[in-house]
């Protein structure tokens, strides 16, 4: 079982990995799945954090972790068109580190963005990120995929 997401609304494999790809003792974070229950029942945008998006149901990156950075991950965030991926780390320590990649890169130096402690550490970064592409292009925020309120 997925831990502290099996007494939540049913999972959606756009917040979730399907149950049979989660990593043997890997549970997903308490605050990713509040931050999970903040947003629904929009099913893939994060709220008013473009260019964020929920990726939990890239079962390709996760089973393409290992080869590409050495370590099993659980993909949980994507910025389109960005070419950014977050994962989960997937010790099964208990220990949530986040990788931000680029799994589409070919250069192994390349492919690594930024690396944090915690879901609210890996949270404050895409905020940023996403205020950053408000003030370059801020038509997106017309757009209801992360405005639904409009």
């Amino acid at each position: 079982m997925m831990g502290n997401v099996k007494n939540s609304a049913p999972m959606s494999a756009q917040y979730f990995l399907p149950e049979g790809e989660v990593p043997p003792g890997f549970a997903y974070p308490k605050d990713y799945i509040d931050f999970v229950e903040s947003n629904r029942p929009f099913p893939v945008a994060m709220i008013g954090m473009p260019p964020w998006i929920f990726a939990g149901d890239l079962v390709w990156a996760k089973n393409e972790s290992v080869a590409e950075f050495g370590t099993l991950l659980v993909p949980f965030a994507q910025a389109e068109n960005m070419d950014m991926v977050a994962y989960f780390e997937a010790s099964g320590a208990g220990d949530f580190g986040i990788l931000v990649a680029n799994p589409w890169e070919t250069s192994l130096q390349n492919k690594v963005y930024e690396r944090f402690s915690s879901f609210s550490e890996w949270l404050s970064f895409a905020r940023k990120i996403s205020i950053e592409v408000l003030e370059d292009k801020p038509q997106i925020k017309q757009r209801k995929f992360w405005f639904p309120g409009l």
